[in-house]
């Protein structure tokens, strides 16, 4: 009988430390660090963007920011688009995370109208556009009173979630804001087929690529 106590008691402590290892290993990978190279040229992606919008339209200086506080992403870029002297304009925000796995489980936590956040928002019935080189990608569109005031749209392309808030109808259409996405579907696919992502600590730059 205490033989058999023993024999059980040590398979109990064989799973537990094994168990442990196993959780320890996956705490290893998931946060260790990873950077890519080259990284991701941002004012290109950006410059390429503003191509497509119509005339009149004007790319404000980007800013870069750690992402840490709100996102646990690396870093973060926030860029505006602005027309003439118009209040209104089109925001866009590129939120780096370590390694894809946790862009994927955070892709949620770069929105702004979340529905946990309370807003009403719906997919339009005339979108059918989705970019074919995302991992991920959602769009999300609140209504005024006669029309949809504005939209946002998330897509995440490896490690790098995307989130753009477009006043669509006042500014720009639904074709226009699709006229954007598919540049940053272009841009996106053809930086990650030529670039590699590998160990090491990412830093957020001092400073934008010109």
């Amino acid at each position: 009988m205490k033989r058999r106590w023993r024999v059980r008691n040590v398979g109990c402590v064989a799973i537990l430390l094994l168990g442990s290892l196993v959780v320890t290993a996956c705490v290893v990978y998931f946060f260790r660090p990873m950077r890519r190279e080259p990284e991701l040229p941002v004012q290109q992606l950006l410059h390429e963007q503003l191509r497509v919008f119509p005339p009149g339209w004007i790319l404000d200086t980007p800013e870069v920011s750690t992402d840490s506080d709100f996102t646990w992403g690396v870093w973060a870029v926030t860029a505006h688009f602005y027309y003439q002297n118009h209040l209104e304009y089109v925001s866009e925000e590129i939120h780096v995370f370590n390694d894809p796995t946790r862009a994927h489980i955070l892709f949620r936590t770069t929105s702004r109208l979340s529905p946990s956040m309370g807003y009403q928002t719906f997919i339009p019935a005339e979108w059918t556009y989705r970019p074919s080189g995302a991992q991920q990608f959602e769009i999300r569109c609140v209504k005024g009173e006669t029309k949809i005031k504005s939209c946002e749209v998330g897509m995440r392309y490896e490690e790098y979630v995307i989130r753009l808030y477009v006043p669509v109808g006042s500014l720009l259409s639904l074709e226009e804001m699709k006229d954007i996405l598919e540049v940053i579907d272009r841009e996106m696919t053809v930086f990650l087929e030529d670039s590699t992502l590998r160990s090491g600590f990412r830093l957020a730059p001092r400073k934008l690529d010109k």
